[in-house]
C-alpha cells in the first residue's frame, strides 16, 4: 500500500466508526421498549414475550460490546464487520418473533391510529383512566379497521353489541323498578317496627308513671315494693301459683297416709285386743299417727305461706294500677296528651300485632329481594353473552382483554352492592332474632347492647334460679313421701309379726286346749257331769276361734286393699315425675333453639361481611387490570413504531465497501489485522 493512500484509508474507516455508532445507538433506543416489561404476558404467552425479551437484550449488549471495541483501532475493523453480520441475524430472528407476536409490520398504520393512542396517553398521564376508556370505547369501530379487522364481521358484531346494550339498558331499567318497590317494602317494615316501638313505649311509660307515683306517694321501708315489672311479676305469681299446687299435693298425700293410720290404729284396737303384743302396736300406731299429724300441720302451713306469696304478688300488680289512677288523678294529662289505662293484656295484644306487621314486612321485603335477585341474574347472563360477542379475531386481542376488564369491574361492582345488601340484610335479621349487637346500635353504643344482654342473662339466672328452690322443695316433699312410705313398710312388717304372733298364739291355745280336753276325758270317766260341762267349754271355745277367724280374714282384705291404693299413688307419682322431666327437656330445647338461632344469625352476618370484602377486593383487581390493558395497548403502540425503526435499520446495515465505493481514492482497505501486515 502507498503512504499517500494511508490517510484516506484512516478516514474511511473513522466513518465506518462513527456510521457503526450510530446505527448501534438506534438498535439500542428500538429495543429498549421490547427490554422492558410486557403488562399483558400472560398464560400460554409468557414464553414467547420472554424470548423476545431475551433476545433484545442480547442484541443491546452485543452492540454495547461492538461499540467498546471500536475504540480498539483499525485491527478492529474485521471484528466489528462479524459483530455487525451476528447481530444482523439476531435482529432478523428478534423481527420474526416480534411479527409473530405483533402482526405484519409491512402494512401502513392508519392516520387516526395515532390520534386516538395520544389522546388515551394524555388521559393516563393525567390520571384520567375513565376518560381514556371512554375514548377506546368511541373508537372501537376505527381501531379494528386501522388494525386490518373485517368491516362485514365487525358490523355484525356491532349490530349483536347494541342489541345486548339494549338488553343490559332494559334489564337495568328493571332493577331500578325492583329496587323501588324494595325500598317501599322496607318502609312498610320500618313503620311497623316503630309501631311495635311504640307499644313498647307504653310499656315503659307505664313503669315511669309508677316510679313517679312511688315519690309523690311514698312507702314505708318495710311496704317498699321493687319497681313492678310485668313479665317479672308474672312469673313471680306462675311461681307462687307452682308452689300453692305443691303444697296442696303434700297436704292432701299427708291426709291420706293420716287416714291409712288412722285405719291401721282401728285394726290394731278392734283385732288384736286379746294379742299379747297389741297394746305396744298401738301405742306405736298412735305415736305415728301423732308424727303424721305433725306433718300434715307443717303442709298447711306451706300451704298458707304459699297462699300468702301468691296474694302479695297480685296485691302488687293490683297495688301498680291503683298507684296509676291515683297519678293520673293528681297529675291529670291534657286531652291530646291523655292515655287510656294501661292494660297488660291490651299491650301485649298490640305488641303482639305489632309483631305481626313486622313480620309481614320482612315477607314482603324478602320476596321484593327475590325478584330484584332475579333481575340480577338476568342481567349477568346478559353481561357474559356481551363478553362471549366481544370476541373479535386479529389484531385486536388487546383491545378484546381491555373490554373484558371493563366488563369484570362493572361486575365487581355489581357483586360488591349486593353482598352490602345482604350484609344488611343480616344485620336485620340478626337484630330480629334477639342478639343485642345491631351493626347501626353498635356504631353507636357497643357496650350498651353488650350490657342489656348480661342484664337478659341474670335475669333469666334469677328465674332458673328460683325454679330450682321449687324444684328442691319439691324433691323434700318427696323425701318425705318416700319417708312415709318406708313407714308404711315398717307396719306391714309389724303387722306380718303380729300375724305369726297370733298363729303362735292360737296354736298354744289349741294345745291347751287339747289338754283341757283329755282332762276333761279323764273326768268324764270319773263323772259323767264334769264329761259334759267340759264339752260345753270346748263349743264355746271354738266358737271363739271361728270368730277370730273371720276377723283376721276381713283384716287381711283391708290390707290387700290399702297395698292397691298404695300402688295407685306410686303409679300416680312416677306419672308426675314423668311430666316434670319432659317439662325440662322441654324447656332445655328451646333454649338449645335459641342459642342456635342466634349462631346462625352472627354466622350469616360474618359470611356476609367477608363476602364484601372479597368483593372489594375483586373489584380492585378489575380495575387494576383494566388500567393495565389500556397501557398494554399503548405499550404494544409503541412496540409497533419501535419494530418499524427497527426494520429500517436492518436494511440499512453499515457497510465498509458501500464506503469505498463512496470514496473512489481509496484503492483497498484491510478486511482484518493480517491483511494490515
Amino acid at each position: 500500500m502507498r503512504k499517500s493512500d494511508r490517510p484516506d484509508e484512516e478516514r474511511v474507516h473513522q466513518l465506518f466508526k462513527e456510521e457503526v455508532e450510530e446505527w448501534a445507538d438506534e438498535v439500542d433506543e428500538g429495543l429498549e421498549i421490547f427490554a422492558q416489561g410486557d403488562p399483558r404476558s400472560e398464560g400460554d404467552r409468557v414464553e414467547q414475550w420472554e424470548n423476545l425479551q431475551n433476545l433484545a437484550s442480547d442484541i443491546r449488549s452485543k452492540c454495547g460490546a461492538m461499540v467498546g471495541g471500536l475504540q480498539g483501532g483499525e485491527e478492529a475493523i474485521g471484528m466489528t464487520r462479524e459483530s455487525l453480520e451476528e447481530i444482523r441475524r439476531m435482529l432478523e430472528d428478534f423481527s420474526r418473533l416480534a411479527e409473530e407476536e405483533y402482526g405484519n409490520r409491512e402494512e401502513e398504520v392508519s392516520p387516526a391510529e395515532p390520534e386516538i393512542i395520544k389522546e388515551v396517553e394524555e388521559h393516563l398521564s393525567r390520571g384520567e383512566e375513565d376518560q381514556a376508556a371512554k375514548v377506546l370505547r368511541e373508537n372501537w369501530r376505527r381501531l379494528i379497521e386501522a388494525s386490518g379487522g373485517d368491516g362485514l364481521e365487525w358490523e355484525d358484531w356491532s349490530r349483536v353489541v347494541v342489541d345486548a346494550e339494549k338488553k343490559v339498558m332494559e334489564t337495568k331499567k328493571k332493577m331500578k323498578v325492583l329496587e323501588r318497590d324494595l325500598e317501599q317494602a322496607r318502609e312498610v317494615e320500618q313503620k311497623a317496627r316503630k309501631e311495635r316501638e311504640k307499644v313498647l313505649e307504653a310499656l315503659l311509660w307505664r313503669n315511669e308513671q309508677w316510679e313517679q307515683a312511688i315519690k309523690e306517694f311514698g312507702r314505708g321501708e318495710n311496704e317498699q315494693l321493687a319497681r313492678p315489672d310485668v313479665e317479672r311479676l308474672r312469673r313471680e305469681l306462675e311461681t307462687a301459683d307452682r308452689r300453692l299446687t305443691d303444697a296442696e299435693i303434700d297436704r292432701k298425700a299427708s291426709e291420706t297416709e293420716l287416714e291409712t293410720a288412722r285405719r291401721e290404729l282401728e285394726n290394731w284396737n278392734t283385732e288384736f285386743e286379746r294379742v299379747t303384743q297389741a297394746p305396744k302396736k298401738v301405742m306405736e300406731a298412735e305415736k305415728k299417727m301423732k308424727d303424721l299429724e305433725e306433718k300434715l300441720e307443717q303442709a298447711r302451713e306451706v300451704e298458707q305461706k304459699a297462699k300468702e306469696e301468691r296474694g302479695k304478688v297480685l296485691e302488687a300488680l293490683l297495688y301498680r294500677n291503683g298507684l296509676w289512677e291515683q297519678a293520673i288523678k293528681e297529675f291529670g294529662r291534657g286531652e291530646k296528651e291523655q292515655v287510656a289505662k294501661p292494660d297488660v293484656e291490651a299491650l301485649q295484644r298490640e305488641l303482639e300485632t305489632a309483631d305481626r306487621r313486622v313480620t309481614d314486612a320482612q315477607e314482603h321485603r324478602k320476596a321484593r329481594e327475590n325478584e330484584l335477585e332475579t333481575a340480577r341474574r338476568e342481567l349477568e347472563n346478559w353481561n357474559l353473552e356481551f363478553e362471549r360477542m366481544t370476541q373479535a379475531p386479529g389484531a385486536t386481542r388487546t383491545l378484546r382483554a381491555w373490554v373484558l376488564a371493563v366488563s369484570e369491574s362493572d361486575m365487581a361492582e355489581k357483586d360488591l352492592a349486593e353482598a352490602r345488601g345482604k350484609l344488611t340484610d343480616c344485620e336485620v335479621r340478626l337484630f330480629l332474632t334477639g342478639d343485642s349487637s345491631h351493626p347501626a346500635a353498635a356504631k353507636q353504643k357497643e357496650d350498651g347492647g353488650e350490657r342489656e344482654f348480661e342484664e337478659a342473662r341474670e335475669e333469666r339466672k334469677k328465674a332458673f334460679d328460683k325454679r330450682m328452690e321449687a324444684c328442691e322443695k319439691w324433691q323434700e316433699s318427696r323425701e318425705e313421701l318416700e319417708e312415709a312410705k318406708k313407714k308404711l313398710e315398717e307396719a306391714s312388717e309389724k303387722c306380718e309379726e303380729a300375724k305369726e304372733k297370733w298363729v303362735r298364739a292360737r296354736e298354744k291355745g289349741q294345745e291347751e286346749a287339747d289338754k283341757k280336753l283329755m282332762e276333761a276325758y279323764e273326768k268324764w270317766q270319773e263323772a259323767n257331769k264334769v264329761w259334759e260341762e267340759a264339752q260345753k267349754e270346748c263349743e264355746e271355745a271354738s266358737k271363739k276361734f271361728e270368730k277370730e277367724d273371720k276377723k283376721w280374714e276381713r283384716a287381711r282384705k283391708e290390707w290387700e286393699e290399702a297395698k292397691k291404693e298404695w300402688e295407685e299413688t306410686k303409679k300416680k307419682w312416677e306419672e308426675a315425675k314423668k311430666k316434670l322431666e319432659a317439662k325440662k327437656e322441654w324447656r332445655r330445647a328451646i333454649e338449645k333453639c335459641q342459642k342456635e338461632e342466634l349462631e346462625n344469625a352472627r354466622r350469616t352476618a360474618a359470611e356476609a361481611r367477608q363476602g364484601v370484602k372479597t368483593c372489594e377486593q375483586s373489584l380492585d383487581a378489575a380495575r387494576q387490570r383494566r388500567v393495565t390493558t389500556a397501557r398494554a395497548y399503548l405499550q404494544a403502540s409503541h412496540r409497533r413504531r419501535a419494530l418499524e425503526q427497527l426494520r429500517h435499520l436492518l436494511n440499512r446495515v453499515p457497510n465498509l465497501e458501500t464506503l469505498r465505493n463512496e470514496n473512489p481514492a481509496v484503492d483497498t482497505a484491510p478486511s482484518s489485522p493480517s491483511d494490515a501486515s
